[in-house]
């Protein structure tokens, strides 16, 4: 028997599709124009992938303040820190669920913590899922940072207390931190003092403006 040859140039591909009985050959060959209304279904499908506001900044919004630090205490230095927090603690801060008169910062073991912050437990999450309020939350500085203030502290007996809480333009929660100094009886009567003047300057403004 002798072997068939192939015809001419033809691809073999093109002789394996013919003997497959595939009677379009020349589909196989013939260029892929996409419609511009497949292209846009195509971009909508990978859009939808993408989460909800993904990489949109927002305005910051303040969700507390510890209006009794600058009240008891002279704020040396301000710094802001992030915080490790659970998904329902975020949650009740979003929904300005958080109390941070109390509040004070420690360094320990070359991090620095944060303690005595109430974070109310989530509303409609169940109690097996829930946080414990007060626990002691991390926050998230650079190592130079915390060795720094733990030096100020040790150093000059100052102390680190909470001053406000709020959501950044990426919508993470940052506490606004201060290294702060005891004010005495005398610097609280002054503190009082000028806060009433200030405000009496400003109704002023307002009766005469």
């Amino acid at each position: 028997a002798q072997r068939a040859e192939p015809h001419g140039d033809m691809p073999i591909v093109l002789l394996a599709a013919l003997a497959c009985g595939f009677t379009r050959p020349d589909l196989l060959t013939r260029p892929v124009v996409r419609s511009k209304a497949f292209s846009t279904r195509h971009a909508v499908v990978l859009a939808a992938g993408k989460p909800a506001g993904a990489g949109r900044r927002v305005a910051r919004r303040q969700v507390a303040s510890n209006k009794m630090a600058r009240r008891n205490f002279e704020i040396v230095q301000e710094l802001e820190a992030g915080v490790s927090l659970y998904g329902t603690e975020v949650k009740s801060c979003r929904d300005g669920r958080i109390q941070l008169r109390d509040g004070y910062c420690k360094v320990s073991d070359g991090e620095c913590w944060l303690h005595n912050v109430n974070i109310a437990m989530h509303k409609t999450t169940g109690k097996f899922f829930q946080h414990d309020e007060t626990r002691s939350r991390r926050l998230l500085l650079h190592k130079a940072e915390i060795r720094k203030l733990g030096a100020e502290c040790d150093k000059k007996g100052l102390t680190i207390v909470p001053l406000s809480a709020y959501f950044n333009e990426e919508n993470k929660l940052k506490v606004q931190i201060g290294l702060a100094r005891g004010k005495d009886l005398q610097d609280k009567r002054e503190t009082i003092k000028r806060r009433e003047g200030e405000r009496e300057v400003q109704r002023q403004i307002k009766d005469f403006g």
